[in-house]
């Protein structure tokens, strides 16, 4: 016969207490003209995860042909918020995001406190479909001019962090305080 014993595991103290653990908050801005069923399967599921470990503001959405009077209307309505969250998500209406790429994105931010905005990168291409695609980040080139990175670039790159000049914006993760020292006016265009 065995014998079973059993032991009474410690209690966390956020728990005696019946006291939450405070955690970051973040909100989602969703610029965009349409949402994929795709899209909209990923992202939901992205909010449902995050809300555990997050405290999640409602999404905000908002569409305009030009992509800086959208990110523009979309801050200024950030920074006219009574509640302000710690973290902006920003994701456009043609990018995947998985919550396993979030949890990059804040561990990235987390990891590195002088960082301001983690992007992640994608492919785009210009609506001449004769061009060829290129990656959404880069750096000004010597000429002062901006020059998308390259695989090359990246894969020589001795960390999984990359500094960059610049971001398309497809995935963005930033803390709320830079935009706050930007203000709206830091999505004009270059």
């Amino acid at each position: 016969e065995a014998e079973l014993r059993a032991r009474e595991l410690p209690t966390p103290a956020a728990a005696r207490s019946n006291v939450a653990p405070i955690r970051k908050s973040v909100v989602l801005c969703c610029p965009g003209a349409g949402f994929s069923d795709t899209w909209n399967a990923h992202t939901f599921t992205l909010l449902a995860k995050m809300m555990y470990d997050f405290s999640v503001f409602a999404p905000m959405w908002g569409y305009s042909s030009n992509v800086y009077i959208i990110r523009s209307s979309m801050a200024a309505r950030l920074l006219e918020a009574k509640s302000k969250p710690d973290l902006v998500l920003w994701l456009d209406s043609d990018n995947l995001l998985s919550y396993e790429d979030f949890q990059m994105l804040a561990a990235d931010l987390e990891e590195n406190p002088a960082a301001d905005i983690v992007a992640a990168w994608a492919w785009c291409r210009p609506h001449d479909y004769r061009t060829e695609q290129k990656i959404s980040v880069g750096r000004r080139n010597t000429a002062g001019k901006l020059a998308p990175l390259t695989l090359p670039d990246l894969a020589a790159a001795p960390a999984d962090l990359v500094p960059v000049d610049y971001t398309g914006f497809p995935a963005v993760l930033m803390r709320y305080s830079a935009l706050e020292r930007v203000g709206e006016g830091g999505f004009a265009p270059l």
